[in-house]
Parts: C-alpha cells; structure tokens; sequence
C-alpha cells in the first residue's frame, strides 16, 4: 500500500503559528535618561577674606558640561550671572567683594540639553573688620599710627609713625599651658613653669623665644601647614604656616 504524506494542511498551521502576532517576541524599548543633568545640591559659601567668599557644592550629575554660577548683592538685588566652571569642579572663589554686603547666591548644571534646577539658594556676608576662622581672626590689610600715642615718651616707640600691614590671621587667645604641655609631650621638651600660679587653659609663661618658634613649626606640622621657621629658626614669609607675629602686627592686633 502506498502512502501519501498530506503536506497542505500541515503548511498553513506552520504559517500561522510563525505568523501569529502573540507568538512573535518584540523587544521593549528602553526608556530614554534624561538628557538634562541632574541639579548640584548644598551649595555651601565661606568667608575666606574681607573681599572673597569660597564656595564648595554636591555635584549630583554624570553628564553635566559644567556649573553655572550667579550671585546678587543684598536680597533686593539682581541675580547675575557671575562664572561658568568645567564639569565635575566642586567649589569657586568669588573675589573683588565688598565689606559689609549680604551676597546671596544660586547655582546649576548645563550641558547641550540645557539646564538644570538650582540648587537651594545660599548666602553670606562680608564683615567689616575681623573674620573669624576657628580660633583665629583675620586682621585685614590697612595701615595705623605706630608707636607712643599717650605721650607717655618712651624713647623706643617714638616718633609716631604710620605702619601698613598685609592682611593675617592671629589667634583670639594666647596659647594656653595644655596647649603648650602637649607640645612638649610630644616632642620630649621640658615643660614650662607655671611658678604656681596655675597650668590648665592659663596662658602658657616662662617660654624663650626659640621654644615659641618650635612650637609654632610642630603646630604647622600638627595641622599639615607649611613650617615658617627652617632649621636656623629664621622666618619665611611665604609659608604659610604659623609664626610668631611681628612687633607691629602685634600692636596692629592689639587696638
């Protein structure tokens, strides 16, 4: 007996079950990321001088072309844009400001899409004077009358004279015996004599003037500044570190 194999009826089931739309898979398109950059956050700004204010920021994107930076003086004033940074920089300083003003300022990512949202507005003020940093202020640049001004005829600081100093910080308080202890703790020094009056947060006594200048060099070390004093205790001017304060600097701080 011959047997026939019946094809079409099996081709067109074949055809259809290729064909039938539940059975071919589709590939789910991603969704697009967002071509904006996402907005910088904690827009922090410091005082650093009497005319420049520090700013640091969160950079929360991946794809910004760089930071927009704008700034108003008081809160009547005017947003400007001040300054455009690279992409992934985190802080700016704002120089060329004036003492006493409320500055206030905004920040945001760009790209090639556009911009972001700011980050939350931030502000400071620029004081008139001093600016304290931790423990120290900072006497601004300016000049004074040096010298005998209560006729009191000392014949060391006489004539008066004008004296211009460079801007500095100074410590609010002279440096006190536990201060100064840990300093010889560590360094194997011996301590000075407090002659019974009394160590704790007194300020430290009986201290020459090369003991001061060590101490002021393991201070520097203490806090990764540059040392002031090289090996022959002389003073360089350009480091910055902590020194001894000059004569006039001292008077200067004083009044």
């Amino acid at each position: 007996m011959k047997k026939y194999l019946i094809l079409f009826p099996v081709f067109p089931v074949l055809l259809l079950f290729l064909l039938s739309p539940g059975c071919i898979k589709k590939d789910t398109p991603m969704e697009p990321s967002s071509p904006l950059p996402k907005a910088p956050s904690n827009l922090q700004p410091a005082v650093a001088t009497t005319s420049q204010i520090d700013l640091s920021w969160a950079d929360n994107s991946s794809n910004e072309d760089g930071f927009k930076i704008e700034r108003k003086a008081g809160r009547a004033g005017t947003y400007a844009e001040i300054a455009t940074t690279g992409s992934g920089v985190t802080s700016y300083s704002d120089t060329g400001l004036s003492a006493g003003i409320l500055y206030f300022y905004k920040i945001r990512a760009y790209n090639s899409f556009g911009n972001s949202s700011y980050a939350a507005e931030a502000s400071a003020t620029m004081q008139i004077g001093v600016t304290a940093l931790g423990d120290m202020i900072l006497i601004p640049a300016g000049s004074f009358q040096m010298g005998d001004s209560y006729h009191e005829e000392n014949s060391g600081e006489v004539p008066v004279h004008t004296v211009n100093t460079d801007d500095y910080y100074i410590d609010k308080y002279e440096v006190t015996f536990d201060k100064y202890d840990a300093f010889c703790i560590a360094t194997g020094r011996t301590m000075a004599s407090d002659q019974s009056a009394g160590r704790g947060a007194r300020p430290v006594i009986r201290v020459s003037w090369l003991d001061a200048v060590a101490y002021c060099n393991w201070r520097s070390e203490q806090e990764g500044k540059e040392k002031c004093y090289d090996s022959g205790n002389n003073m360089d001017r350009t480091k910055k570190g902590y020194r001894l304060p000059t004569e006039a600097e001292w008077e200067r701080a004083a009044r």
